[in-house]
């Protein structure tokens, strides 16, 4: 991260490049306060909504980066999640919003947080290329482990994954956490 922030000093301010690498820094400059945040354990006395306001904060993060708008709907009334219940809900919807946002080539990208009273769940749809439906069943390629990880946090939690797909129809990754 210091090597690229050298390295940016060295665009001339206001250039788009400048702008982009700036915006990335700020990004891995987050990514690091929260590994930190885990680290020590700071989110066992998070307010309730934090989960949505972080997954807001770096779902519009990725859109001001990448050619696709971004939503947030939040449904039910808002509640805590235990804290390694809530590190993996956030892992998974951090992985497939980066998913969405480098691989769909989507115009708009939702993320759904609904807290029902039997359920949690989590949802993140496009409108992108899709993909077909050998991967979504599997949710492997070589050298990817995005699908795959997503399976294991969503299965150590004790939450159910469903990969919806389909080539130029787009994806919906859907978590279900029961209450």
């Amino acid at each position: 991260i210091l090597s690229f922030h050298a390295h940016a000093h060295l665009l001339p301010k206001g250039t788009r490049e400048r702008a982009q690498l700036d915006g990335t820094l700020n990004l891995a400059d987050q990514l690091l306060i929260e590994g930190r945040d885990q680290i020590m354990d700071l989110r066992a006395s998070a307010p309730a909504d934090e989960l949505s306001l972080a997954l807001q904060q770096f779902g519009k993060g990725l859109a001001e980066h990448r050619a696709h708008g971004f939503s947030v709907l939040v449904t039910g009334e808002c509640r805590r999640l235990q804290p390694c219940v809530h590190d993996e809900i956030y892992a998974i919807a951090r992985e497939a919003l980066f998913n969405a946002s480098r691989y769909a080539e989507a115009a708009l990208i939702e993320l759904e947080l609904d807290y029902a009273p039997q359920a949690f769940t989590l949802r993140v749809r496009d409108n992108g290329r899709g993909f077909d439906e050998a991967l979504a069943s599997t949710g492997q390629r070589p050298g990817h482990w995005g699908l795959p990880g997503m399976r294991e946090r969503a299965a150590a939690i004790g939450a159910s994954l469903r990969i919806a797909s389909e080539p130029g129809q787009g994806t919906t990754i859907e978590v279900t956490l029961p209450g």
